[in-house]
């Protein structure tokens, strides 16, 4: 084989436990019920508060987001696998049959 053209191989059950742990970890990202809260009458009244609520509004919407995106990447990561087992399993069924004709005699070496 060409330098550089390797197989592509993957050890299947790492692949699922890697994606697994990432899939577990983006659920962790955030409470699915967060929110920001109203400040109380006196915190209001403060000139800060206001700025402190619209970053903490804007970072829960940045996690919610990035669970949103992790989810979308296992989902992907998951197709992947399913597809390479597919394209697998099809270029195995090709050789066997490639192979059986061969040893059957039905189709000659050279062709």
């Amino acid at each position: 084989m060409p330098e550089g053209t390797d197989p592509i191989k993957i050890d299947v059950d790492t692949y699922e436990t890697v994606v697994s742990g990432i899939e577990e970890q983006g659920k962790e990202i955030i409470d699915e019920t967060a929110d920001t809260e109203e400040p109380d009458t006196y915190a209001a009244g403060n000139s800060v508060v206001p700025d402190y609520q619209a970053y903490d509004e804007r970072i829960i919407a940045v996690l919610k987001d990035l669970e949103t995106e992790v989810a979308q990447l296992t989902s992907l990561m998951t197709d992947i696998k399913d597809e390479y087992l597919e394209t697998d399993a099809d270029a195995d069924k090709e050789l066997t049959q490639a192979h059986d004709d061969l040893t059957s005699g039905s189709v000659s070496e050279g062709e």
